[in-house]
């Protein structure tokens, strides 16, 4: 049984990350006083990971494994929420929803994918000025991926849907500009994201003590905007 996942996406060294600024400005009221601050927060961005995927299971008295090391780009966007607890401390939600890249020379192959993240996080301002923050961060998620693929040679066609679901954590630093004393702003933000998966094997039939993993670990960028209220 062949390892579906990992090899058919695009590999690290393809990946030409490209962020465009969104800019745009709001005629909003004027605000100093940051005291119990809620940001929301919108963004879009790119991963690239380093992956292992593992297959595992029994034929008869043997047990048969499979392992695949590749590389792997997302394309995402995420939705987050913070509130200051202090001067220097944030708390707050992130989910994070997008697809895995595939090649898109091989013709012989359809191919998709999904995935979600949802997630607490916390933050401490290394620099924290009315308009400005510098930031390192700290998180932990709870992760979905669903993958459908089929494969056609001549009158034979193979088809494999999974569902994976797992847990990871992020480590990451970013900085925060407002707009003056606007309630808008935009926010960069940079670090490492780690998943670890196990597919449900139900989704492979009746297949003896199949195990599948896979454990995706990389560096993440996003871009995007935040507003504040008090």
């Amino acid at each position: 049984m062949a390892i579906f996942f990992n090899k058919h996406l695009i590999t690290m060294r393809n990946l030409i990350l490209m962020i465009s600024a969104l800019m745009f400005s709001s005629a909003v009221f004027s605000q100093t006083d940051r005291s119990n601050e809620l940001q929301l927060r919108f963004t879009t961005g790119l991963a690239a990971y380093k992956s292992m995927a593992e297959l595992s299971y029994n034929d008869g008295n043997t047990r048969i494994s499979e392992t695949d090391t590749s590389g792997a780009v997302t394309q995402h966007f995420q939705l987050g929420a913070r509130y200051d607890l202090t001067k220097r401390f944030t708390v707050g939600l992130d989910y994070k929803f997008g697809a895995y890249l595939y090649d898109t020379t091989e013709t012989n192959r359809t191919r998709s994918n999904k995935f979600g993240v949802f997630g607490i996080a916390g933050e401490f301002n290394i620099s924290s000025r009315p308009n400005f923050r510098w930031y390192v961060g700290l998180g932990f998620h709870a992760s979905r991926l669903q993958i459908s693929e089929s494969e056609t040679n001549g009158n034979m066609t193979t088809q494999i849907d999974v569902d994976f679901r797992g847990s990871g954590m992020s480590l990451n630093t970013g900085i925060i500009k407002y707009f003056g004393d606007r309630r808008l702003g935009f926010i960069f933000n940079a670090g490492y994201d780690g998943h670890s998966f196990e597919a449900d094997p139900s989704f492979f039939g009746n297949i003896e003590n199949l195990k599948y993993t896979l454990d995706v670990r990389g560096v993440d960028l996003q871009l995007g905007l935040l507003f504040r209220f008090y």
